[in-house]
């Protein structure tokens, strides 16, 4: 049974605990899904800390979104799932 949103399955939990892929683990996806969520708005800014720049924390984002992309792009290996590249939602989360 694959994972929807928000729900884990033990198959996919044990199949990434006994057979972790580099830059894929759904539990740490889903709580992600968590954070993203605590303000009420799913739209990939977590709530961020007091003092947290908004303008600083998408600066980050958006560099660190690229260069994924870059990477995807070139067929490099990424540090995170190619399955977060198209879209910057599937990034934040």
């Amino acid at each position: 049974m694959a994972a929807r949103a928000g729900v884990l399955s033990w198959d996919d939990i044990e199949r990434d605990i006994y057979d972790p892929q580099p830059g894929h683990n759904i539990v740490l996806h889903e709580f992600a899904h968590k954070l993203d969520g605590l303000d009420g708005v799913a739209n990939g800014l977590p709530p961020l800390r007091r003092g947290m720049s908004v303008e600083k924390w998408a600066e980050d984002f958006s560099q660190a979104y690229e260069a994924l992309r870059q990477q995807v792009a070139a067929g490099k290996p990424a540090c995170i799932d190619s399955y977060a590249a198209p879209a910057p939602q599937n990034f934040s989360r």
